[in-house]
């Protein structure tokens, strides 16, 4: 189960302008705020993207980039209707407000007509919603509002991620060069892949996960592990990309196990056979 916490609850009849028509700027404000905590005038916002005294629908795409400008991404998912109710679980999982489109059930004299809900919340086989209009919320079932959806269609809201600079990490890192930083307290080295996924999680990567305590460790298959303060990263090197482990978990005990299981290095190699030795002392804690 999840819900999004303290979410924004922003009326569309709260606009000057163009009240009845603003669900889709409505829902995005809830959104904007709930990621930035930044307060959003929905007239400034149609106004921004529509030009001054806007009467009339609006849609999404037309407020991707005044979203982006204040931080926030805006992109849609297409999918059959079942798909995309599993989306956007996932998504609310991940922390993401969302948009959906279902039919106007205030304009029944209209039935082609939309309104757009923005989700917040999830549990098992249900989703809950915010309606800008009456400004409760609707929830249904999975099959419920698979049954409802519009156009195939979602949309999804997120923060930008501001890539770590060495600046922003001074205090724990020093650069080498562009593919390699140091650690300042332990001397050991975030390189090439490991680095980027690190600068590319932002500032969250600095509370997180914290100093690097490890030197790379790498299997046989030339996958590559690293461990930090709070935590370790994996390198893969059949895909390029980095997963993160939890250590506690059982994939994170099976990396291990498969880790420790990686014959010490032969003498004449006296330091790395120290840093193993090390490694294990490091898992030893957990």
């Amino acid at each position: 189960m999840a819900v999004l916490s303290n979410y924004p609850n922003v009326s569309q009849l709260s606009a000057k302008v163009n009240p009845l028509f603003d669900c889709v700027p409505s829902a995005i404000v809830d959104g904007l705020e709930y990621l930035t905590g930044q307060h959003i005038d929905i007239d400034a916002m149609v106004t921004a993207c529509y030009g001054p005294n806007w009467h009339g629908a609006t849609s999404a795409s037309r407020y991707v980039e005044f979203c982006a400008q204040h931080g926030v991404r805006l992109y849609p998912i297409d999918g059959d209707n079942a798909a995309l109710v599993a989306d956007l679980h996932q998504q609310i999982q991940a922390g993401h407000p969302c948009l959906l489109t279902e039919p106007d059930v205030y304009a029944p004299a209209h039935p082609d007509w939309s309104h757009v809900l923005s989700v917040y919340g999830e549990t098992p086989g249900t989703l809950t919603a915010r309606d800008p209009f009456s400004t409760h919320d609707v929830e249904h079932s999975d099959a419920e509002w698979a049954g409802i959806l519009e156009y195939r269609e979602i949309w999804v809201m997120e923060a930008l991620i501001v890539e770590l600079s060495i600046d922003m990490a001074a205090h724990l890192f020093r650069q080498l060069d562009a593919n390699h930083w140091q650690s300042i307290a332990t001397g050991r080295i975030l390189q090439f892949g490991l680095l980027n996924d690190y600068k590319a999680n932002g500032a969250a990567s600095l509370d997180y996960l914290g100093d690097v305590i490890s030197p790379e460790i790498v299997q046989a298959n030339g996958d590559v592990a690293q461990f930090y303060a709070s935590g370790a990263r994996l390198w893969q090197k059949s895909t390029g990309k980095v997963l993160p482990f939890d250590l506690l978990g059982q994939a994170g005990q099976d990396i291990l196990r498969q880790l420790l299981s990686v014959p010490a290095p032969a003498p004449e190699v006296p330091q790395e056979h120290a840093d193993m030795l090390q490694i294990k002392e490091i898992v030893a804690k957990y």
